[in-house]
Order: structure tokens, then sequence, then C-alpha cells
């Protein structure tokens, strides 16, 4: 189930996302549980007292606390990378401003249905809502990793280890196999192959510079010379 909170001091505009949600939702067959808040502040006592949501539509341009401090919080205070946020506005001049908190889309005023379903979209592409589990041999049972929640594959001594997350958790994992199989085999997916050593899951990179990128439990692994091309090229294809 996807949780996504909306935040707009506008409750006008939070019923018409919501309701749009409910139905794009339902003809993608995904459950959704969608909160609503007036204020900036709400949100962010929910947030430090342990609430998550996978999306937040949120208002910039709210009174007393407006959605950059919302973004602040979130991003730099508590280091929550994994929130998807698609902001809301009437002045395209905010869409430089918000390019620092890694917006997932940026919503210009008047609101349509169109354009919460293309949030509602690219959602379910960053999170592969629809993928199956990742199947590898574990001894001599068969151990199944849902795909979103793998971080990176890294290649050892013939041997794959594979790093993910569970129940919140960074975890590890190892097997026998190829790089280049798993590469073909997540090719839908858009796992970058990022060195001959890694390959990772783009949901889950928190920063890109020229030559490493950094991943959401800190690690910073290389880029290769030859990939730095395709990973650039990469990056906004993703976006």
């Amino acid at each position: 189930m996807l949780r996504i909170a909306i935040i707009d001091d506008e409750k006008n505009i939070c019923t018409q996302v919501e309701n749009f949600l409910t139905e794009i939702a339902k003809e993608h067959n995904v459950q959704i549980e969608v909160d609503v808040y007036y204020n900036g502040r709400q949100l962010c006592e929910h947030l430090n007292s342990g609430e998550f949501y996978d999306l937040i539509f949120l208002d910039i341009e709210m009174e007393g606390f407006s959605g950059i401090d919302v973004s602040h919080n979130i991003r730099n205070i508590m280091k929550n990378e994994s929130t998807q946020i698609a902001y809301i506005s009437g002045n395209k001049e905010y869409a430089i401003e918000i390019f620092e908190y890694d917006p997932l889309y940026f919503l210009h005023k008047p609101l349509n249905r169109e354009k919460i379903e293309k949030v509602f979209v690219r959602l379910i592409h960053r999170l592969h809502l629809k993928a199956e589990a990742f199947s590898y041999k574990s001894g001599y049972e068969t151990a199944k990793i849902s795909i979103k929640d793998i971080i990176y594959f890294e290649s050892s001594d013939h041997k794959i280890i594979i790093h993910y997350y569970a129940n919140d958790l960074y975890k590890k994992d190892c097997f026998y196999g190829l790089l280049d199989h798993i590469q073909r085999q997540l090719e839908t997916y858009q796992f970058l192959r990022i060195h001959k050593t890694y390959l990772v899951n783009p949901i889950y990179i928190k920063k890109y510079t020229y030559d490493k990128i950094q991943m959401s439990t800190e690690i910073v692994l290389p880029i290769a010379q030859s990939k730095r091309k395709d990973v650039r090229a990469a990056q906004f294809r993703l976006d």
C-alpha cells in the first residue's frame, strides 16, 4: 500500500487532489492511504514522531511554515531521502529553488487530473511497484527480495553481494552469479551499471558527482570512466 500526504492551506485543493488520487489509484490497481494536512508544521510534527509517507504533495506557498521549510526538515534535518515530494505552486520560479530537495515533480496551478496522474505514474516507476521479486539461490533454498527494496548489487570473486532493505533495516546476502546476467534480467527496471563491480538501483542514489555516486546508505561508489557518459544520460531519462 502507498501512503500519501497532501499538504495545502487551501482545502479545495486538498479535496481535489485526494479525489483524483482515489480514481487514479483504482484504475492502476494500487492501494493507497491518503492523509490531508492544512499546514506544514502539523505534517512535520507527525513525521518527527515516526510517520512515513511514500509521496507528499506539498504546496510551496503556505503562510508561516512554507513548503521549502517542510522540505528542509525532511531532507536536511530528518535525513529522509526516501519520501518522494511533488511540489505545488502557482509560481514557476520555484522550480529552480526546489531542485536541491530532489523533487519528484513540480505541479503548476491550476491542477487537473492529468497532472496528478503523471505524478502517480512517475512514483510507480521510481518504486517499481509493478515489479516481481528478485529470486536467487541461497544454499539449497530460493530466496526472494522485492526489487524495490534492492539498493545495489556488488560482484566479488564470482559471488554477488546483494545490498537491500528489509523492514527498514539495511541488510546484505550473497550468492553465486554473474553481474552481466543480473543486469539483463533487470533491464526493464533501469538499474544502472556504474562499474564492472556495481549495479545500482537509481531510486536509492542520494547524490551524483562526475566520478562517483552516494547511496542512501551513505556508501560512496565509483563510476568507471567508461560508464560516466551512460550514467549522466540515465539521470535525465530517469527524471
